[in-house]
């Protein structure tokens, strides 16, 4: 594993998994809730311009609800990270029939995402939420 640390914040971490005759690179993504979305879509953007046609898996935080995700209502940030999803043509690999990603004594909901390139999908099986 090569970490890109150009791409690096303390917010993201992206880095590079080699084995023999295949590689990929992984992001991993925060997006503070209490943050502006706007600061953290820039970032991403960034990393998926840098990394574009590679086979890339995303993995985000995004404190941000959309039907694209989950079975939910899309809210404000849902709809902003909607559109470099679709700019970059990155799929979206969470199965709404799954149980929600996030739970706390207040309730659950789809706030993370995984994401992946068209070059990476190929080897993308089932997505599974597990309870315990």
């Amino acid at each position: 594993m090569i970490f890109v640390s150009q791409l690096n914040t303390p917010h993201c971490v992206c880095a590079e998994v080699q084995a023999p005759g295949f590689s990929f690179y992984v992001v991993s993504h925060y997006f503070q809730y209490r943050d502006d979305i706007e600061k953290h879509l820039r970032h991403l953007e960034m990393v998926l311009h840098s990394l574009r046609g590679q086979r890339l898996l995303v993995v985000l935080d995004a404190n941000a609800r959309s039907s694209l995700w989950g079975p939910q209502r899309t809210d404000k940030r849902g709809s902003k990270l909607e559109d470099p999803i679709r700019a970059f043509g990155m799929k979206v690999v969470n199965d709404a029939s799954q149980p929600p990603n996030f739970w706390t004594a207040n309730g659950s909901s789809y706030i993370d995402i995984t994401l992946v390139s068209s070059a990476m999908s190929q080897f993308v099986g089932e997505w599974k939420v597990r309870e315990n």
